[in-house]
């Protein structure tokens, strides 16, 4: 990878060689504003059609989801449905500014796609759900690493900053924790002065969020929702990115055929016999 140098405007070449403020172990971010009214629409269009379900699949977590992995309660692919009638456009506008963040990486010759497979053109299996928090609604902490997840996304549908829950990210300091950097009455307790600063604290919520930003993030970030104090909702799109593979073969549609199979058995036989 071609090698950047940090140029620091105002000093003097003597000192330029000597003086500079960089970053170890930086996680990169991309946030960008999609604030547009054509995308709004649309939106709020699939938000009013989603079947949301409380998300008992989810650890220490109390939020309602559209995502079949985190709630037990969706079981239609009613979704899946509304997704890829009509939101497609998240799709192609993700890829689109994952691609950027990438470019802006200086990371060349990687394809992404939201399709856990890595079949880039498939449309069954995309990692996309909404998330609604209510009041006294939150995440635990979590990151997306489950099945090769290289980055993951938010987009803040419907987001008040004043009154609405952060999203907040964590650093790993379990060894500065683990000496009581954090701690009070510790020896290696941080100083007062510094607490205050992103730098040292293990927790660091994004600056200036608003609705209608994207935000991007590698997968193994840990992250959380803070609880939601008003009645809001809040409401967010989210979802995973992966390497495309189009040498691999999907079996989606089979499993998805199973699936749909099981259910209309489910819904017409088994339902019926346990109920009645």
């Amino acid at each position: 990878m071609e090698k950047l140098k940090l140029k620091i405007v105002g000093l003097k070449k003597s000192v330029q060689s000597r003086v500079m403020i960089t970053g170890i172990h930086a996680v990169p971010i991309y946030i960008e504003s999609i604030d547009d009214d054509k995308y709004k629409e649309k939106i709020n269009f699939i938000l009013n059609n989603v079947k949301f379900g409380i998300s008992d699949n989810w650890y220490d977590t109390k939020c309602l989801t559209t995502a079949s992995h985190g709630s037990s309660f969706l079981m239609d692919g009613n979704t899946d449905h509304i997704f890829n009638n009509h939101g497609l456009f998240i799709y192609d506008l993700v890829i689109d500014k994952a691609h950027k963040f990438l470019e802006q990486l200086g990371i060349k010759n990687l394809k992404l796609t939201l399709n856990s497979c890595g079949v880039e053109k498939c449309k069954n299996c995309t990692e996309l759900w909404c998330s609604k928090y209510k009041k006294g609604m939150y995440q635990a902490e979590h990151n997306h690493l489950d099945n090769g997840e290289l980055f993951s996304f938010v987009y803040f549908a419907k987001y008040d900053p004043s009154k609405d829950a952060d999203l907040t990210f964590v650093k790993d300091m379990s060894n500065a924790i683990q000496k009581g950097f954090l701690s009070e009455n510790s020896p290696n307790t941080l100083p007062e002065e510094l607490r205050e600063h992103h730098v040292f604290c293990n927790h660091v919520t994004l600056d200036n969020i608003k609705e209608g930003d994207l935000v991007i993030f590698p997968s193994y970030l840990d992250h959380f929702v803070e609880e939601q104090k008003h009645d809001g909702p809040r409401i967010t799109l989210a979802g995973n990115l992966f390497k495309v593979n189009n040498d691999k073969k999907c079996n989606a549609v089979y499993e998805d055929m199973v699936e749909r199979l099981f259910t209309f058995l489910y819904k017409s036989h088994i339902k019926k016999r346990v109920t009645n």
